[in-house]
């Protein structure tokens, strides 16, 4: 018995051992394959500014941004819990629409939270979360509600989102809000832009205790990179004695410079004493509108040997009155489709 046994462990000993090498094999592969995949698409969610006083009765606002990371490009919805006592909230994308979804190609939303009359004043912490599918972030910001009679102020631009071309330049419009008695001037500054934008103020970052608002204007080198730009616009004032801030935020969207094209010819072929319509198309590369202030057509030559375009033609113009002509974001639109006489050349 004791032969029996002994034959048994070495003839199992390297079936023990092959199996043990195959599962460390097995293990291998696996953590290799876990290793090579990568990470895997997800977002982010932030709010700005982190926290807003206002008095009862009155709103304060904070831009949403959701950042796609990994190649995730699907569509995220925003909600808002944990609002005070007779607080509501609503949602404003930034390219207007009045939604709490974001759709791909749009990662910022303004998130409005009005109280009421009967808000209690106190501080409270509104919950952001952003979702798609089993992926949930959240983020939190701060709401402080003081009495309605308090002297208080807020700063909020208009429009709170622009869009921009590399080396162009862009405005909004600050306007200043008092409330509880407040009159006081409130000095602007501005915080979180790209050194390649340079802000500047018209008339001035001062707005005086009669005055409701100024303008910020933002310009940008050619060499800035494309992409949204979150800052802050904070407002400073003395209040009973005492310096104080308020902020809102705002948005700067940079898009890189396209060729605006435009193509077209003669509806008919000009005959001597005779006149045709000049059929022109125009497309917009950008995501924004674009207004056209000036088409001015002129002729460079022909194809009859001899016959002069200065001497023996004439452009008729479209009229000033009729511009700006306005070419929607991403459309190819005919003189035609947007409503346009155009301009006609005579033999």
């Amino acid at each position: 018995m004791t032969t029996l046994r002994d034959r048994t462990r070495k003839r199992l000993r390297p079936r023990f051992g092959l199996a043990l090498l195959g599962v460390i094999a097995g293990l291998g592969v696996g953590a290799y394959a876990v290793f090579a995949a990568g990470p895997r698409p997800d977002f982010s969610v932030t709010a700005s500014p982190s926290s807003q006083t206002v008095n009862r009765g009155q709103a304060g606002t904070y831009t949403v941004t959701v950042r796609r990371l990994n190649g995730f490009a699907g569509a995220v919805t925003l909600k808002v819990t944990n609002l005070p006592t007779g607080a509501t909230a609503s949602w404003k994308l930034s390219d207007g629409t009045t939604a709490n979804v974001l759709p791909p190609g749009v990662d910022r939303a303004r998130l409005t939270i009005k109280t009421a009359p009967n808000t209690p004043t106190t501080t409270s912490h509104p919950l952001i979360t952003a979702t798609k599918g089993t992926l949930s972030h959240t983020t939190t910001v701060s709401l402080v509600v003081q009495p309605a009679t308090k002297p208080n102020f807020a700063s909020a631009p208009s429009p709170w989102s622009q869009t921009v071309l590399q080396g162009d330049q862009t405005s909004y419009r600050v306007d200043v809000t008092r409330t509880g008695g407040f009159s006081g001037s409130v000095s602007l500054k501005v915080a979180g832009l790209p050194n390649a934008a340079t802000p500047s103020w018209n008339p001035s970052p001062t707005v005086s205790g009669s005055g409701s608002s100024t303008v910020l204007q933002i310009g940008t080198a050619s060499s800035i990179p494309t992409g949204g730009y979150d800052f802050v616009i904070t407002g400073t004032g003395k209040i009973n004695g005492e310096t104080v801030s308020r902020s809102a935020a705002a948005t700067l969207i940079v898009e890189k410079t396209q060729s605006f094209r435009i193509a077209g010819g003669l509806t008919t072929q000009l005959a001597p004493g005779t006149s045709a319509r000049l059929e022109l198309t125009l497309t917009n590369p950008y995501g924004f509108d674009l207004r056209v202030t000036s088409l001015a057509v002129g002729l460079k030559g022909t194809s009859s040997p001899g016959c002069g375009a200065s001497q023996n033609f004439s452009v008729t113009q479209i009229p000033p009155a009729r511009y700006p002509i306005t070419l929607p974001a991403g459309q190819t639109r005919t003189l035609g489709q947007l409503r346009v006489a155009g301009g006609s050349a005579g033999k």
